[in-house]
């Protein structure tokens, strides 16, 4: 004889009817990532203790409830005890910066030598004092005259184009290791950076091609044996997102690195 009741008898554990899962599925989005959704059902209302593990969690849900039977949907992106596995969002940007760097660095003013570099200087000094310097320097239109004239009207530093390539994964707040933690502030070459960000291993969705292609076509632009021209990994900045997901965010700066504070990979 068929039951009249209205689903299969749930286990009844200090007094109350136990929640039973009836549907679990999971669906993924590129920009949201992987999304996991239980119903769960008791008879009577049975369910704000459930409700209230989803408050403490963050994880979002809707609940339906009467005296005779509740029902609710829990959707979050943790996939502990479900047996999915999370799939992080990885997103690549190569972000042209514009910097202020000092004038005596700029390959010109190296180019003069110590010598009449030192003239220059000598010259500026001369000026602040209230002294006049030879005629040369405020006639000569070479490396040597440019620099005195820079240098007298304050100008120390002149705007240098700098590459960042910014990377940041979107993972579950569960999530326990990132390469984004290795190789923090050591300078990377460029086939370094690019064994480290084209690694499969490492990425769910590796740097694409287009933006690895102009990383290996950036031309050196400082030479000087004082420095390590690189890429300097910077440390990683966390954030939370939505649907309980944390954004990792790390960036490799290219630039000439002073020997004296920083180290190749």
């Amino acid at each position: 004889m068929p039951s009249d009741r209205p689903f299969p008898r749930q286990p009844i554990i200090n007094g109350t009817l136990e929640p039973k899962r009836v549907s679990l599925r999971s669906s993924y989005d590129p920009q949201r990532g992987l999304t996991i959704t239980e119903e769960w059902e008791t008879a009577g209302d049975n369910l704000n203790g459930l409700a209230t593990q989803c408050r403490e969690a963050g994880k979002a849900y809707d609940l339906t409830s009467n005296g005779r039977k509740s029902r609710i949907v829990i959707t979050s992106s943790n996939t502990e005890g479900t047996g999915f596995d999370d799939i992080p969002i990885d997103t690549w940007q190569l972000l042209g910066n514009e910097v202020q760097n000092s004038i005596k660095h700029h390959p010109n003013v190296r180019s003069l030598g110590s010598a009449d570099f030192l003239e220059v200087i000598d010259a500026v000094n001369q000026w602040k004092d209230g002294e006049t310097p030879d005629e040369f320097f405020f006639t000569d239109d070479g490396y040597m005259g440019l620099l005195f004239r820079m240098l007298i009207h304050e100008a120390k530093t002149y705007s240098l184009g700098q590459y960042v390539l910014k990377h940041t994964t979107n993972v579950s707040n569960r999530w326990d290791t990132n390469v984004a933690d290795q190789g923090v502030e050591f300078i990377y070459t460029t086939s370094q950076l690019v064994s480290e960000i084209s690694n499969p291993g490492f990425w769910t969705f590796p740097c694409p091609g287009r933006l690895i292609s102009k990383i290996q076509s950036i031309e050196v632009q400082n030479d000087s044996e004082d420095l390590i021209w690189g890429w300097k990994k910077g440390p990683s900045t966390e954030g939370t997102s939505a649907n309980n997901r944390i954004d990792i965010s790390t960036e490799y700066v290219l630039a000439g690195w002073s020997k004296l504070t920083y180290l190749p990979l």
